[in-house]
């Protein structure tokens, strides 16, 4: 709630905190003002993916400001952690991890090699910025971002967290609802370039790439635990069935 507050006071788009946290039967209860501006929108369209790449760059900036913020906000949501490799503990009991159906080790091969390429991030500083950052969780006007909410925020290097974003952007907004092929993730990648004002270097590339295909693992491994015959061209384990040693190479 400090960066929700901090952000609004400096007038990012966030619903601000109205009071103090206070817990009651081990929950934590909190409330904020309401923010009723805007409407859902289409992240496939360019101008829509460049408004949520500027929104995410902006955030990350504002919050570098903020003392002891990453030491607060941690490793972050459940499909954030990378460092003990596949899988975390899920998000929702629903979600089972125990053991991978027959068939699908290939998804454990390939989100073992993002864990392994996201952990070689020495040297690379540590910000702050929303863990759950995708269309379904923003408002626009036009294509002008007017709304953000849920905000989980992780600790990271900057290129994992742009990465986290990049997998899942488009999903949750009034188009189709369905998760970026790779082509869109670097375009929302080269948008947040942008948005900062400088391009990741090439070691940066490796680490956002290996973070996008860590998210879309992790939404792919939750589809398991529900899954009956083959996937889905068009679901997340889909696309990586289809695109895996793309969306891990990525460079732009």
């Amino acid at each position: 709630m400090r960066a929700q507050g901090f952000l609004a006071v400096n007038g990012f788009p966030c619903p601000g905190p109205l009071s103090e946290t206070s817990t009651f039967s081990g929950l934590v209860i909190t409330t904020e003002s309401l923010v009723t501006a805007g409407r859902s929108g289409d992240a496939h369209d360019p101008a829509i993916r460049l408004s949520l790449a500027r929104g995410l760059a902006d955030h990350v900036r504002l919050l570098r400001d903020l003392p002891g913020l990453a030491s607060a906000a941690g490793l972050g949501p459940a499909w954030c952690p990378y460092q003990g490799g596949p899988w975390p503990t899920p998000h929702d009991p629903i979600f089972d991890f125990g053991s991978t159906p027959d068939g699908y080790g290939w998804l454990d091969d390939f989100a073992a090699d993002a864990a392994a390429r996201l952990t070689a991030h020495a040297g690379l500083e540590t910000v702050v910025g929303h863990a759950d950052w995708y269309a379904g969780n923003s408002r626009f006007d036009g294509d002008r971002l007017v709304g953000t909410f849920d905000w989980d925020l992780v600790a990271a290097p900057e290129a994992h967290i742009a990465g986290f974003a990049a997998a899942t952007f488009t999903d949750g907004g009034s188009g189709a609802q369905d998760l970026p092929e790779p082509v869109e993730v670097a375009a929302f990648l080269r948008d947040y370039e942008t948005a900062r004002g400088s391009r990741f270097d090439a070691r940066e590339q490796v680490q956002a790439a290996a973070a996008a295909f860590w998210a879309l693992a992790y939404n792919a491994r939750c589809q398991l635990s529900f899954i009956e015959g083959p996937a889905a061209e068009e679901s997340t384990l889909g696309l990586i069935s289809a695109h895996g040693e793309k969306y891990l190479g990525l460079r732009w």
